[in-house]
């Protein structure tokens, strides 16, 4: 039992870690702790982690990463099409549920946020999925919210009965997400290139650091309401429930329109064979090669010997197979 609870801790740290940050908070009753994430909240403590997240970010990508990351164009547009289409939608059937307005108005608030700056990125990484593409994602995404809010959240409103318009200060949330996200994401590419091969070995370590800062920034921000969760009472049960009963349904929705856009991908098509001449030349290897980071070495490793793409167990633990002879066969 013993070597099972230590196994669950350690793949699922960072989930245990939000729990307890929340529960420390909660039970201080001296609200010494919670002080502390206060004042560093005021003091711009979350736009400084962002920008160290960031700049570890833009240290540990790796260029095939990049390169399979822009060109997912299908996985690209599935996201935003649930960020912008689908979470607003099932957000709007919660204003059918007869509870407090203030819950649904939070929800609608939360349904027309996009992917945000940095818990999109860090925990992609800490899932094992693409954080290039999970970066390309969130900066588009907040890019567009800044066109989609003011409509999305003034059409959700009207299902209320509110009909309050929504004004978004377009020019301060440019300047921000240049200033906190671009510049220290460019910042860690060039340190990358700089210095790439002292780097390499220094990557887990830094998105094990960027998720303590995760941590850090929930911290200030249930520090901030504590307050308002210890006054809640049954209230913030509630909306515990709806929140994850909305997350829960956004989920079942992005997993089926990922499947049926992907049934026309993994059709089998009939292919007469045809032989293909092999010219094994420098010129030809070298062409091959951006397609061999792409195509083939993101997935099954750089040698090509097999890696685990996702090993979240319980939840799923999926490897990519060995194409050669060589070690992992």
């Amino acid at each position: 039992m013993a070597i099972y609870i230590k196994y669950i801790l350690k793949r699922y740290w960072f989930l245990a870690g939000l729990l307890m940050v929340f529960a420390v908070i909660v039970a201080d009753t001296t609200e010494t702790i919670a002080g502390y994430g206060q004042w560093m909240k005021v003091h711009h403590g979350p736009e400084a982690i962002i920008v160290i997240i960031f700049l570890f970010s833009g240290m540990v990508l790796d260029a095939g990463q990049i390169r399979s990351g822009l060109q997912d164009l299908t996985g690209t547009l599935l996201a935003l099409f649930t960020m912008f289409v689908i979470a607003p939608f099932i957000a709007a059937v919660f204003s059918l549920i007869p509870v407090d307005t203030g819950i649904v108005i939070g929800i609608f608030i939360v349904a027309v946020m996009p992917t945000t700056l940095s818990t999109g990125v860090v925990m992609t990484g800490a899932s094992g999925g693409n954080l290039a593409h999970a970066l390309f994602i969130t900066i588009v995404g907040n890019s567009l919210a800044i066109l989609t809010i003011p409509v999305t959240l003034s059409l959700l409103l009207i299902l209320i009965g509110g009909s309050t318009g929504v004004v978004i200060d377009k020019v301060g949330i440019m300047i921000k997400l240049g200033c906190f996200v671009l510049l220290p994401l460019s910042g860690g590419l060039l340190i990358k290139h700089a210095a790439k091969a002292a780097l390499n070995r220094w990557n887990p370590y830094l998105q094990l650091v960027n998720q303590w800062l995760i941590l850090c920034m929930v911290w200030m921000g249930v520090s901030q309401t504590r307050q308002a969760i210890v006054d809640g009472g049954r209230l913030i049960i509630v909306i515990v429930v709806l929140v994850f009963l909305y997350h829960g349904l956004l989920l079942i929705a992005a997993v089926f329109v990922t499947i049926s856009s992907g049934s026309r991908e993994n059709k089998s098509y009939d292919i007469p064979p045809t032989n293909v001449t092999v010219h094994n030349n420098d010129e030809m290897l070298a062409r091959g090669q951006p397609l061999f980071e792409i195509g083939c070495a993101d997935c099954h490793g750089a040698d090509l010997s097999g890696k685990a793409i996702i090993n979240e167990a319980p939840v799923a633990s999926i490897y990519a197979s060995n194409l050669t002879a060589g070690q992992g066969s």
